[in-house]
This record gives structure tokens, sequence and C-alpha cells, in this order.
């Protein structure tokens, strides 16, 4: 099994050698990704990744790994509904455990809001650092810290 994709201009040479991406805007400001077996053209990993995008790739062995930053549309506003939105998002089941477990990011959230002079009530997007390995389905690791966004 060979994963395709592109990483970003700073990550590794090798890590670029041969790979394609497909990557797609969504009008939620969050950015749909997968990865594809390059000889099959399958869907390997399926995610949505914040507009920091992805890290760090590699395949070795018929492994892949990947390291990025995903990104969650939220139903609420965190700088509007605080902690409730948090857990509102987190009992959605689109938090890994070890981040929904986290504090709620209600004073980052708030900070990123006023800087961008957003409104408080402006639906909220996280997101946090993730590392893939494998396919099928792959294991997840991720962790804080958390980041807010309100959505464009």
């Amino acid at each position: 099994m060979r994963a395709s994709w592109r990483p970003p201009a700073s990550a590794s040479s090798a890590a670029r050698a041969g790979s394609s991406s497909i990557e797609q805007a969504s009008t939620n400001g969050t950015v749909s990704l997968a990865v594809l077996d390059a000889g099959t053209g399958r869907i390997l990993i399926r995610d949505t990744t914040a507009e920091a995008g992805i890290d760090s790739f590699a395949v070795a062995d018929g492994t892949v790994r990947l390291g990025f930053q995903r990104g969650v549309q939220g139903a609420c506003s965190i700088p509007k509904h605080g902690a409730a939105c948090w857990m509102r998002i987190a009992r959605d089941g689109v938090l890994p455990s070890a981040v929904a477990a986290l504090p709620a990011p209600v004073k980052a959230c708030a900070e990123t809001y006023r800087a961008g002079r957003a409104p408080k009530d402006t639906l909220s997007i996280v997101s946090f650092p993730v590392r893939l390995t494998g396919t099928a389905p792959p294991t997840v690791e991720a962790s804080g810290p958390v980041r807010c966004v309100p959505t464009p």
C-alpha cells in the first residue's frame, strides 16, 4: 500500500516525493482532506483540517503517519455560551475523548473573537493537534492546545 498526499512546502522532501492530495474548501471554515492509495485511488483517511492544515506526513513500510490541526465546526458560540457550548461540541461526538476532557477554551475564544471583531454569537470552529497512524481505521492521538476561531 502506498498512500498519496501533497504536504506543505515546509514538509521534508522525502514526504513530498511522489505524493498528491485532495483538499476542498468548506463554507464553514474547515477544509476536507483525504489520503488516497496511489495504486487504487481508494480513500484511506477522510478528515477535516483547520486553516493551519497538515504539518507532517510519512509512509513507512505501508503505514501512513499524518499530523495536522483537526478543525471542528461547533453548533454554538463558545464566547457566548462558554463551557456549555464546549460540552455540547464534546457531546456531539466530534472531539476525541482526550480533547473533550480539556478545559473549555472560553478565554482563548473570547480573545480571538475580540481580535477579529467577530460578533460574540458567531458559531465557533475549534482546532487541535492530531496524529493519525495507519488506516482502516487509523489510530488517533489528539491533545491540546485547543484553538478557537469564529466561523467566517
